[in-house]
């Protein structure tokens, strides 16, 4: 860091302590890491073109369905890539 290097320069004793308070207290910036979701699931469906409504299903690791999501009057255009974004919590 240029501060460092400044006071070392004129104060090499406190050039170096300010180096190692400057290793000991530095973390990475993780604020916005934890407003990730813990998992994220992802899939494609090729469906036809027209308008339908759409149900997501979510089971647990054992197959059982624990949630499901109906969304009605969806529109699905012929060469478009339609998203469906479900958040759960």
């Amino acid at each position: 860091m240029y501060c460092e290097h400044e006071v070392k320069s004129k104060n090499e004793a406190l050039g170096w302590v300010l180096t190692l308070l400057t290793e000991v207290t530095e973390r990475a910036d993780t604020r916005s890491w934890l407003l990730l979701p813990a998992n994220i699931q992802i899939t494609q469906v090729l469906v036809p073109p027209g308008v339908t409504d759409v149900e997501l299903t979510f089971k647990n690791a054992w197959g059982q369905v624990i949630d499901s999501q109906k969304h009605a009057q969806m529109t699905f255009e012929r060469g478009k890539t339609t998203f469906l974004i479900h958040r759960t919590f």
